[in-house]
């Protein structure tokens, strides 16, 4: 609903509420005289999850125009969502009779039960005034504060600034002397926005459960461990970057796009570190690092063919990314006065993410290189030869070592993508043709 108030032209109030529930079952018996219930003298489970999700927007917006030329466009927003869930499975096998099916499961000899349930809430608040003069140059700025409540006690909220310049470079004079060129406007950005793809309990230390089984007699009893480690200061994730943009529109509208260029830092990401088998868990999620990312992204579209009953139209999408690990711990062990890469994780100083860093196989031992000895200690016909790297001098040790002979091979992200749709039209029919393509080379894109 929105509600306008008669009394301050441009003044309005909006309010969005959104409900959604989903519900599943599913009830399944095998009963003894089928594949899957043969071996376990009848099998069968109830089972049911729901979730209910609700959004409630609350916008104020203010659009007026000053003076014929001062344009003032102001929102103000506060947001609220909520999600609740909750399941129950119950199983059943070994049952001595099967006519009930899966409202018999308590029959079972041997039974399991699961129950499922959780919350998360958000909050959002936003703020954005955007100034226009003459429809020539405008500027926006704005400022959110989101807040989650799957992020730590002392990190559920983050505030992201941002401010855009556009400039609609048409709308000059010296522009009456170029036709050609239909539209044509610059713009940039420099802001903040935060990440909040985590799941919900994620930073609590939660609970296991399991057996203690006593040797003499066979007993046991049931025992409770911590199953992963709790973090207190686990928050968004954080990118800030430089956006810049040329939108144009020339020969009549017939040709039209945008090119984009962006570079941007991410820091605080959520990663999950890989910890020592001492400490008794096996990793946990943390904030560190740092990544860095640059990229172009261009979109045209053409009108090729514009007929009274035929027409033919193009769309062209090309992207291209690069990223990098620009730090990661902090962290120099070895004295060297560079930072450590992260191995375990795969993380690695000025390399990208999914950098592949394994031996370079080189060929496979055949028998004839057992028969002259010319096969490495340890290995057999059919296994793959491995290149042994040498040292800063040239050397070669004759073994195969992870901390000498693994290499950077390339890394698994594309070089770039494009992708080409083609729609035609012929009266009533329409026929559309779309090309998506994933490109290699020059060591990217390259499999683990």
């Amino acid at each position: 609903g929105t509600f306008k108030v008669p009394w301050v032209r441009g003044l309005s109030y909006t309010v969005n509420w959104s409900n959604t529930l989903n519900w599943s079952e599913r009830n399944v018996f095998w009963d003894k005289n089928t594949l899957d219930g043969i071996s376990r003298n009848g099998q069968g489970s109830r089972a049911y999850s729901r979730t209910y999700s609700t959004l409630l927007d609350n916008i104020i917006k203010f659009n007026r125009i000053f003076f014929e030329k001062h344009a003032v466009d102001l929102t103000l927003l506060y947001s609220l969502e909520q999600s609740n869930w909750e399941g129950l499975s119950g199983t059943g096998q070994d049952f001595d009779y099967t006519g009930l099916g899966t409202y018999g499961l308590q029959n079972g000899k041997t039974q399991t039960v699961k129950t499922s349930g959780g919350q998360s809430k958000g909050v959002g608040k936003m703020g954005r005034l955007t100034y226009t003069y003459d429809n020539k140059y405008s500027i926006t700025g704005t400022v959110r504060k989101d807040g989650f409540s799957a992020f730590s006690l002392n990190k559920k909220w983050g505030v992201f600034p941002s401010v855009g310049l556009n400039w609609n470079i048409s709308r000059e004079n010296f522009m009456d002397k170029l036709p050609a060129i239909n539209n044509l406007a610059l713009r940039a950005s420099y802001g903040s926005n935060g990440n909040q793809s985590i799941n919900p309990y994620s930073t609590l230390a939660k609970m296991g459960f399991s057996k203690y089984i006593f040797y003499n007699d066979a007993s046991y009893s049931i025992t409770q461990y911590v199953n992963t480690l709790a973090n207190n200061d686990l928050g968004w994730e954080n990118t800030t970057g430089l956006n810049m943009g040329l939108d144009f529109s020339v020969l009549n509208n017939r040709l039209s796009g945008s090119v984009d260029g962006y570079n941007t830092k991410t820091t605080n990401l959520m990663f999950t570190l890989p910890l020592p088998t001492v400490s008794g868990k096996s990793s946990i999620v943390s904030n560190i690092g740092e990544i860095q990312n640059w990229g172009i992204e261009v979109n045209l579209n053409s009108i090729n063919i514009e007929k009274k009953d035929f027409s033919w139209n193009t769309d062209f999408v090309f992207s291209l990314n690069r990223n990098k690990v620009v730090t990661i711990l902090g962290q120099d062990n070895d004295g060297d006065g560079k930072e450590d890469d992260l191995i375990s994780a795969g993380y690695f100083i000025g390399r990208p993410l999914g950098t592949i860093y394994n031996y370079k196989i080189i060929g496979m031992y055949q028998q004839a290189d057992k028969d002259d000895g010319t096969i490495m200690t340890g290995m057999r016909p059919g296994d793959y030869i491995l290149e042994d790297v040498a040292d800063a001098d040239g050397v070669k040790d004759g073994k195969i070592t992870s901390d000498k002979d693994r290499q950077f091979l390339g890394n698994t992200n594309p070089n770039f993508r494009w992708s080409m749709t083609n729609t035609f039209n012929y009266k009533g029919f329409s026929l559309l043709v779309y090309l998506y393509s994933i490109w290699g080379g020059n060591g990217y894109y390259l499999s683990g």
